[in-house]
């Protein structure tokens, strides 16, 4: 919150800016806006504040697609934000791989094996295997296609062991509308 008002301090009373410009922007906006909304029917329907507002947490983290937008607008820093991303997606898979791979030596039936699932950061997987996709039938490069197809194999494997039946269709229909737009 800090660095989301510390934006908003900057952008419009320092700058006096505009703090939506486009419809992405607006489309946020008026999704907040119906997700503070929704504090009514949960009152109305007898919900506490508390379980309204732990439902709205992970959408608060939304709000920083502001301070990037406005940040990362050079192509130096979109492949710094890249890079980072990548770096994250890395780590967090060999994390899950390592504990999957540390659980699956404690099972003792074949049946065990989906127990063994690892399910953090399922979307970062997802998004990491249709962007690379993307990248990988766009670019001409070489190294890049070379490296594309490595996140490709990788984010597909940490998807794979998350044993994720709703993400595993979503990355499918995502990669089957990929082909038919590229086709």
């Amino acid at each position: 919150f800090v660095l989301l008002l510390t934006w908003f301090y900057d952008k419009k009373i320092i700058r006096g800016e505009k703090l939506l410009k486009d419809t992405m922007d607006y489309s946020l906006a008026i999704f907040f806006g119906i997700c503070l909304f929704s504090l009514v029917p949960a009152l109305i329907f007898g919900n506490s504040m508390l379980k309204w507002f732990r439902e709205l947490v992970p959408f608060l983290g939304y709000l920083l697609y502001y301070p990037v937008k406005d940040t990362v607008i050079t192509l130096k820093r979109i492949k710094i934000l890249c890079m980072c991303f990548l770096i994250l997606i890395v780590i967090v898979g060999l994390e899950n791989i390592f504990q999957y791979q540390q659980l699956l030596g404690n099972i003792s039936y074949i049946w065990e094996i989906q127990a063994s699932r690892q399910t953090p950061n399922e979307p970062f997987f997802l998004v990491s295997l249709i962007v690379s996709s993307a990248f990988f039938l766009y670019t001409k490069n070489l190294r890049q296609r070379l490296l594309s197809l490595g996140i490709i194999l990788f984010s597909g494997f940490a998807l794979m062991i998350s044993f994720s039946r709703g993400y595993w269709v979503a990355a499918m229909i995502a990669l089957l509308l990929i082909f038919i737009f590229v086709a």
